[in-house]
């Protein structure tokens, strides 16, 4: 999956993000990880329901008398957009994001389905962060929520 951005300001959605050495690495992005000042996880923000798509179906029952035709139509969209809204927010309500500050202000952030996988990946990273030689090799996969190569863990986790 290619890095994406959300609706949400700089959130990323990637498979892997990995720790080499000083440096923490997704997709054709790298952050030094002395240049982090802190880590978070975070809520993802909601888009608003469209009101536009609940207008459209609303008006399409009261067009029904008129042109069923059209009324029918304008149903099924606005229902369309309804469903497709209510999909994506229920699933954002089950996704976080790991938000990484840097020292310039900057941030980034990482969609994590998996909220308890996200736990592991920020307490492996919170090692990481106050370890003074970083001295690691750790490839987190953040699709099928494993970790792996990792020398703060002990062993391969799965």
């Amino acid at each position: 999956m290619a890095a994406e951005k959300t609706k949400n300001a700089n959130a990323i959605e990637t498979d892997f993000l990995k720790v080499r050495g000083n440096l923490i690495i997704w997709e054709n992005t790298m952050i030094q990880i002395s240049n982090i000042s802190m880590i978070s996880t975070d809520n993802i923000l909601g888009e608003p329901l469209p009101l536009w798509a609940a207008a459209v179906a609303v008006l399409g029952v009261l067009c029904f008398m008129v042109n069923p035709i059209i009324a029918v139509g304008m149903i099924v969209i606005g229902g369309a957009v309804l469903f497709s809204w209510s999909k994506k927010d229920q699933e954002r309500k089950q996704s976080k994001m790991l938000t990484f500050m840097l020292n310039s202000g900057n941030r980034f952030s990482l969609v994590f389905r998996n909220q308890e996988f996200l736990q592991k990946v920020s307490s492996v990273l919170t090692e990481l962060l106050a370890e003074e030689k970083v001295n690691t090799n750790i490839t987190f996969n953040i699709k099928n929520s494993t970790i792996s190569n990792s020398t703060l863990i002990g062993k391969d986790e799965k």
